[in-house]
């Protein structure tokens, strides 16, 4: 849907120029100028930062009637400790959705702000020190933008103690793959110490001659001796 949605970027989209904050013409990528370019903007402050937590506000709404109607259903059914717990997860949740909710809100709407104040005041004639200061709110929005597409990890990390206990465990599963692959890699090329050690020594015996082989060599050569006389 979204492909679909924004598929006129890739036609009504063009290389323009406009002045930094340095006052020298520097080259973007932007709407074409007019009409055009108040309709992408307000598209971008819809579906990109208003419509997104709306959505949001309303599955969240769905999901606390839902906790709230499967706990009327088994409230008979279990004991006043596990009630409290399950009830205590449960706010928690609702907790870590809101406050992701917020998050997303104050992330997402102050690009679309951004963009919509630049094409607003595109024709009006701004000092250095305006310029700056755009240039600024439009870096900063743009790096809260970026923040909105991966900060769901981090909530759920600090606000939910089954989360990090699902990630630990993994983490734990990890080491263990790692250093149980480790251990059977060494044992395949036998790089034990002490075992390597030993073959080492018995080959260095292997090759010394004994007692045994040197009187064996020494009859030979006597014997040799008296078929050449």
């Amino acid at each position: 849907v979204s492909i679909l949605l924004y598929c006129h970027i890739l036609i009504l989209y063009t290389i323009q120029t406009f002045p930094n904050a340095s006052n020298h013409l520097q080259n973007y990528c932007y709407p074409q100028r007019g009409s055009y370019r108040i309709f992408s903007d307000t598209q971008l402050l819809i579906q990109f930062s208003l419509l997104p937590p709306i959505l949001m506000c309303i599955f969240i709404t769905f999901i606390i009637k839902n906790i709230h109607a499967s706990h009327k259903r088994i409230a008979n059914a279990v004991v006043a400790q596990h009630h409290a717990r399950i009830k205590k997860r449960d706010i928690q949740l609702t907790k870590m959705l809101i406050l992701q909710v917020i998050i997303a809100i104050v992330c997402s709407l102050p690009l679309a702000v951004s963009q919509l104040m630049t094409t607003m005041t595109l024709t009006w004639t701004k000092t250095p020190l305006r310029l700056t200061i755009e240039a600024f709110f439009s870096l900063m929005a743009r790096q809260l933008a970026y923040m909105n597409c991966s900060i769901s990890f981090y909530i759920y990390t600090l606000g939910g103690s089954q989360f990090r206990l699902e990630i630990r465990q993994i983490i734990n599963k990890i080491t263990m793959f790692l250093c149980h692959k480790r251990l059977l890699e060494k044992t395949r090329i036998g790089i034990d110490p002490g075992l390597a050690a030993g073959n080492v020594q018995e080959s260095i015996l292997r090759r010394q001659p004994t007692v045994k082989d040197k009187l064996k060599t020494d009859a030979e050569v006597s014997l040799d001796t008296q078929d050449h006389v």
